[in-house]
């Protein structure tokens, strides 16, 4: 099974023999979905003007939570940008999405907290809509 390129997690074709004349042999697995190929251009995130979220654009969980895969591992795209802007999560802890928006990466918009508060913090979000 090969995996699309842009790491959305789709399955890939085979190439057909109308493709020969571009030199990719028939039966040969695609790299890209269509139209995912431009996905590899640019940010992975979209600005939010409204809100100032960085929204994922790429691969998503059904929850919402945006997915990277790295080295044949998937991780929470919200973790990696937080570790990589803002440094190491500590073992135990995890991450609350201060603007209550899961696809949401910008890491000032990410706390560190135990699960007791991020659990408190949602079901309080909850409770107010």
């Amino acid at each position: 099974m090969t995996l699309c390129a842009c790491n959305c997690g789709g399955r890939v074709g085979l190439y057909v023999d109308r493709h020969r004349d571009r030199g990719y042999a028939p039966g040969t697995p695609t790299r890209f979905l269509k139209g995912h190929n431009r996905r590899k251009n640019g940010l992975p995130f979209c600005i939010n003007q409204e809100t100032g979220c960085w929204e994922w654009s790429r691969a998503k969980q059904p929850s919402g939570y945006g997915e990277i895969r790295l080295a044949n591992q998937t991780f929470y795209a919200h973790r990696v940008m937080y570790q990589l802007f803002r440094g190491k999560i500590p073992k135990g802890k995890e991450l609350d999405h201060l603007c209550r928006n899961r696809p949401c990466v910008h890491p000032l918009h990410l706390e560190i907290v135990t699960h007791g508060e991020n659990a408190r913090r949602a079901w309080k979000a909850k409770k107010e809509i």
